[in-house]
């Protein structure tokens, strides 16, 4: 079968890394604290699965809007996911196309009840400034 451009811009996806990007962002955990992943595409989805020391979890990403259509975490106790952790992910989970290849990062933590995270990083020619509440999970550009 022969596709169009307009097909092949109908059925365009995102990549497994965006598609695991998406998953860290909204995870109780980070991508340190995961081992034994398996990221497969099952159109039009791509699920995700690992496992960690509180146990197994899996997500269902929608492959065209990176959208979480699914997830199945087990019980994580608050304040267990380091907070640059958290706010570095949740600020590359913002980029659409990121392919992991951030430079320069820093991050600098703010507040000691409110955790507020500076993430600052060079990618894909730009540099990026910005900020996450951890607690809200909330990225603001500055």
């Amino acid at each position: 079968m022969v596709y169009t451009e307009e097909d092949l811009a109908s059925i365009q996806i995102i990549t497994s890394a965006e598609a695991k990007n998406a998953v860290f962002a909204v995870c109780p955990i980070s991508a340190k604290q995961a081992y034994e992943m398996t990221i497969k595409l099952k159109n039009p989805t791509w699920v995700v699965t690992f496992n960690s020391d509180f146990g197994y979890f899996s997500y269902v990403v929608d492959a065209k809007t990176g959208e979480i259509l699914e997830k199945d975490e087990p019980e994580v106790p608050e304040g267990t996911r380091d907070p640059m952790d958290a706010a570095r992910d949740a600020c590359l989970a913002t980029l659409d196309g990121y392919d992991g290849r951030a430079k320069n990062m820093t991050l600098s933590l703010k507040g000691q009840k409110h955790k507020v995270v500076d993430v600052e990083f060079d990618w894909n020619g730009e540099h990026y400034s910005m900020q996450c509440d951890v607690s809200t999970k909330t990225v603001t550009t500055r």
